[in-house]
């Protein structure tokens, strides 16, 4: 009797692990395609084809503007440095250069 009780709890073990090893081949296929629709979603071309689905155009002009002080209230450890403002360039106003101070001096203002 013993010999057949673990006969069966091993056919039901051996059923078990074939099922579970079934639906992890199922989910790993379910995961490579969905590896790529994501590589899909970020080509150019997509961006391009669901952009124009949605009736946007491409801009007209592009601005670039440089800001040289961290926001208000954030400590320059929160910020990367790549968005620290250079330490060696002076920060006195919009559009202050060494030049600009020279031209005050000028008799033609």
């Amino acid at each position: 009797m013993l010999q057949v009780a673990q006969t069966s709890r091993a056919t039901t073990a051996s059923f078990a692990i074939q099922s579970l090893e079934q639906e992890r081949i199922e989910l790993d296929a379910a995961v490579r395609e969905l590896e790529a629709d994501v590589a899909g979603f970020a080509s150019i071309a997509y961006i391009q084809a669901e952009a124009t689905r949605l009736g946007l155009v491409p801009a007209e002009s592009r601005e670039a503007v440089e800001v040289n002080v961290p926001w208000s209230g954030v400590s320059a450890q929160q910020l990367p440095t790549r968005f620290l403002p250079d330490e060696e360039a002076p920060v006195d106003g919009p559009g202050s250069s060494w030049w600009q101070g020279l031209l005050e001096y000028l008799p033609f203002q």
